[in-house]
């Protein structure tokens, strides 16, 4: 792959491995806030309860996504590092370049992402 290319991508990378930090820090900040403040109320109706277990619970979700996202972006930096950006971890062959603009944090081609969704 072309060395502008690569650069471009890897201030891509760079810049959603920021952001994703951020969206992280924000999430654990609010929930420390939030915990403190509403932790002698859990439980006090069972409407309210069941409320806030549905909130903490889509806030774990939250949290697991964008986690799962930094993963994938630390993963293709690493790779970006090593030399192996670009090429499939499963078959070998290079991932297409219009996928890696569209995903750049593209670990799998097209066809084996395809094939894991059929298994």
């Amino acid at each position: 792959m072309a060395k502008k290319f690569l650069n471009t991508i890897k201030k891509q990378l760079l810049e959603e491995k920021e952001r994703l930090d951020q969206e992280i820090n924000k999430l654990a900040q609010r929930g420390k806030r939030r915990l403190r403040i509403r932790f002698t109320d859990f439980g006090s109706k069972d409407d309210e309860n069941a409320l806030e277990v549905r909130t903490l619970s889509d806030k774990v979700s939250l949290e697991g996504n964008i986690e799962k996202g930094l993963k994938a972006v630390e993963r293709a930096l690493e790779r970006l590092k090593q030399g192996k950006y670009g090429i499939c971890e499963q078959c070998g062959k290079k991932i297409n370049e219009k996928r890696l603009k569209i995903f750049p944090a593209a670990t799998v081609c097209v066809e084996c992402k395809k094939n894991s969704f059929d298994k």
